[in-house]
């Protein structure tokens, strides 16, 4: 049976699972300037329009019909990329839903990143659907929409949002919904800015030579789910984690993931770890970004 690794050896694989978290170049680096000017916040964009009003209209209706508690997630764009322009669109497109269910059946977008935030997740999570059923899991959700910007033409969006029924073990489709909105100057601006969201420990660095880095003390491996195992997936997911001063992993986020539910897994391994946090030379325990890598392979 494969042996697990953090750096070094840290417990025997079970499942065959391997987990590598040593020097991964893609893990994603942060830049502290001291010097950088102050900026002044930018008017915020509004992306609320009758046309997404409508769009939000058309899933409002099957939600009270099969009267369900769901959370939105998505927001990607083309190619998959989070940008202000889909997470806005996303963000104005829950908030119309909310409104138009009384709020009742619809957590609102703070709700869900409050759920995020407790669970240590990072908020940039709910822009994607790569562990939408988990979040609707531990948002006491029912079911949970899918919303993306599948096309941009000139000053037009082509949203879909899609209701889907399940949970953590697997989801089916219920109901679709489409529609185009007219894009303002605005938003057209921020249609290629990358999202940014608000870490949970901002003054977290990125990993490097410490002179004591983190280090992994209880890393028990994570389970595989049923469609895992009948589909006999095997593969890594990437991850970027902080490890916070106090040992416990947070602002977790999914770089590369696997599918079939083991994101979710990989993630509710992690949860459960303990390090031992890095420092620095005064020998204080610092917040540090580190890259994991979760092999599943079934023997």
């Amino acid at each position: 049976m494969p042996t697990a690794y953090f750096g070094r050896r840290v417990a025997a694989g079970l499942l065959g699972v391997a987990i590598v978290a040593a020097g991964w170049s893609h893990a994603p680096t942060l830049h502290a300037d001291s010097s950088a000017s102050v900026q002044i916040p930018a008017t915020p964009v509004s992306f609320a329009s009758p046309e997404l009003d409508a769009l939000a209209a058309n899933m409002a209706k099957e939600i009270v019909k099969k009267k369900a508690r769901v959370v939105v997630v998505g927001g990607g764009g083309p190619q998959n990329k989070v940008t202000e322009l889909g997470a806005g669109l996303r963000d104005a497109f829950n908030e119309s839903l909310a409104r138009q269910t009384q709020g009742a059946r619809v957590l609102d977008g703070a709700g869900v990143r409050d759920v995020l935030h407790k669970c240590r997740v990072s908020e940039g999570m709910l822009y994607t659907d790569v562990i939408a059923a988990w979040i609707a899991h531990h948002a006491s959700a029912d079911w949970y929409i899918t919303f993306r910007v599948y096309a941009l033409t000139g000053n037009h969006a082509s949203l879909v949002a899609e209701l889907f029924a399940g949970d953590k073990t697997g989801s089916q489709p219920i109901f679709r919904a489409s529609g185009n909105v007219t894009l303002t100057d605005a938003q057209l601006a921020v249609a290629d800015s990358d999202y940014q969201p608000t870490p949970n420990n901002p003054s977290a660095v990125t990993m490097k030579p410490f002179p004591k880095g983190p280090k992994c003390l209880i890393c028990r491996n994570p389970s595989y789910t049923e469609e895992g195992r009948r589909l006999k997936i095997s593969g890594v997911v990437y991850l970027d984690v902080v490890v916070r001063p106090d040992g416990v992993a947070d602002d977790i986020v999914v770089l590369k993931p696997l599918g079939h539910g083991l994101d979710a897994c990989a993630i509710d391994a992690i949860l459960n770890w303990k390090f031992e946090p890095a420092k620095d030379a005064q020998g204080q325990a610092i917040a540090t970004h580190i890259p994991i890598e979760i092999t599943f392979r079934l023997n």
